[in-house]
């Protein structure tokens, strides 16, 4: 999504527009909000303003048609009006710039790679993956079936666990955190599915690791 190079507020201001990012003046009206970013493909404001006969202040959050979360999509972007009615009438912005507007609705990968979290090189395994919400991707493991040696097949399914999530924190613009979910040892293995303790701790490294390797 690109952003023109000039965004109108109200009926008179404009907000400036550099190298991608928008900034704020204090001439820059706070009517209409939701009206102007509605008017850019990909993107729409969903507003709310201050309880009371009196609307002085806009709470607005930027959406993306795809989905797809950014700091201001969980962070309100919001506008006060000073000295309302008068001759010197202003707004207040906070934040007053906005890094990268104009990849706000890009796809991006907050979350890194799965690979440099799990160790998930087994040969039978496989994965998809989904955003159950805005702030949670989940990766969901299968395995394939294994053919031993002797010609035998099995069934097999991801051990310690079948998934992992990954959650981001949207809340600070410059610090995007993401945590992953845990998982035993930070490996996910196929194992046999008729093996009736996968949830017995105290067996179930003795019993995959001696019983039933095979090749990666």
């Amino acid at each position: 999504m690109k952003l023109a190079s000039v965004l109108v507020i109200g009926t008179a201001t404009a907000v400036n527009v550099r190298g991608g990012n928008l900034r704020f003046d204090a001439g820059d009206s706070c009517s209409d909000f939701n009206g102007h970013f509605s008017n850019f493909p990909g993107m729409k404001a969903v507003c709310r303003t201050n309880n009371g006969p009196i609307k002085k202040k806009w709470f607005c959050n930027l959406k993306c048609d795809n989905k797809y979360p950014n700091v201001w999509s969980t962070r309100p972007i919001k506008c006060k009006v000073r000295n309302m009615g008068k001759a010197d009438e202003s707004y207040t912005w906070k934040p007053n710039q906005i890094k990268g507007a104009n990849t706000l609705c890009d796809e991006k990968d907050d979350c890194g790679s799965l690979k440099s979290q799990y160790n998930v090189s087994n040969k039978l395994l496989s994965w998809s993956k989904s955003q159950p919400t805005v702030r949670t991707t989940m990766f969901n493991f299968t395995c394939a079936p294994y053919t031993h040696t002797n010609g035998k097949v099995f069934d097999m399914v991801p051990f310690p666990k079948d998934f992992a999530t990954c959650t981001c924190n949207y809340n600070k613009p410059s610090n995007i955190r993401c945590k992953w979910s845990k998982i035993k040892n930070s490996i996910v293995r196929c194992v046999r599915s008729d093996y009736n303790k996968l949830n017995d701790g105290a067996f179930a490294d003795e019993y995959f690791d001696d019983m039933y390797q095979y090749d990666e």
